[in-house]
């Protein structure tokens, strides 16, 4: 029995730093039930901020930062996690897997080989509804770098999977079991995993 596995791998664009405060203080608020002075303190912690450039002696005019989670704290991730959390519901929606840690996103699938063309609709149409989910939580999906890898028992006779992803075209790389790689072109990459 041939089966068709394959895993998207989401690329997000300066993740920590499109964080919407107002969509990020709702969720809080509505979603985990923070309130009253622990929500106030959040509102203080990721609003009024400003930032500036310093290079050598020069500096840049204070500018006040209106997205984005602090990098480099503890709550930074925290809060990240918080905000892209409702991911999970979306992709499991669209009956995929998903994988997430910190801001990189996988979401995998599977099918018997004679389901692939409808799993294949299935990505297409979840790839284009996530590309809106992440835009109307003001998260930049960055379609250049998102990489899909469809996975075979047996790569004879298989036919190159695209997708159709936003406005662009995606030739997806496929890998059977004994790890023989096979791109578009005419290029073969064997790998020796004994």
């Amino acid at each position: 029995m041939k089966v068709m596995s394959v895993l998207i791998l989401l690329d997000l664009s300066a993740a920590s730093d499109t964080v919407d405060h107002n969509i990020l203080l709702t969720l809080l608020r509505v979603s985990y039930g923070i309130r009253d002075a622990a929500l106030d303190w959040l509102h203080s912690y990721l609003t009024g901020r400003m930032e500036c450039i310093r290079h050598g002696t020069n500096q840049s005019m204070p500018t006040t930062v209106w997205n984005g989670v602090p990098q480099g704290s503890v709550l930074g991730p925290l809060l990240f996690i918080l905000y892209t959390a409702r991911l999970i519901d979306f992709v499991e929606s669209h009956g995929l897997c998903p994988h997430l840690y910190a801001d990189d996103t996988q979401v995998q699938g599977s099918c018997r080989a004679e389901s692939v063309v409808q799993l294949q609709s299935t990505l297409s149409t979840f790839l284009d509804e996530v590309s809106d989910w992440m835009q109307s939580n003001r998260l930049q999906l960055n379609t250049p770098k998102t990489e899909i890898l469809w996975c075979t028992t047996n790569i004879a006779n298989t036919v190159y999977l695209q997708l159709q992803f936003v406005s662009e075209q995606i030739t997806c790389c496929l890998v059977n079991q004994s790890a023989t790689w096979k791109f578009p072109s005419t290029a073969t990459l064997q790998c020796d995993l004994t």
